[in-house]
């Protein structure tokens, strides 16, 4: 499967371009993903790409990770609460007490946590960056 990329440029002057070459990009999501991958994908698109512009972090290194830990933004911590990354913990102030799965000693166990909960994924993934 082609992937399409994204050259990013940091200069202001060139934002009009970059828009216009994340909207092809969203084109190419919707035409050659599942209906959810692409609405996921474009939904978080120019967040991830803000991330690489001031946090250095490769967005496909974000769209992957939170691809995998939101199921593709379908999970019930994600869908519900903007949580991508099943980060622990509340977020000002918001938080949901939710069953989870922990290893300790490569043994089971089921507890309930607190997992912070955002108002859109936008914020979610700002938190993300600051939190790597």
């Amino acid at each position: 499967m082609n992937i399409k990329t994204l050259s990013l440029k940091t200069n202001a002057a060139q934002s009009s371009d970059q828009n216009q070459q994340i909207g092809q990009i969203q084109n190419f999501n919707q035409q050659n993903f599942a209906g959810y991958q692409s609405s996921f994908l474009n939904a978080i698109l120019p967040t991830v790409i803000n991330g690489w512009k001031n946090y250095q972090i490769l967005p496909s290194l974000a769209v992957a990770q939170a691809a995998l830990e939101s199921a593709w933004g379908q999970s019930a911590l994600a869908s519900v609460y903007h949580n991508l990354f099943g980060i622990k913990g509340s977020y000002k102030g918001m938080s949901v007490n939710m069953a989870t799965r922990e290893v300790y000693n490569d043994t089971n166990y089921y507890i309930n946590d607190n997992f912070r909960v955002y108002p859109s994924f936008a914020e979610s993934l700002g938190d993300y960056y600051n939190f790597l």
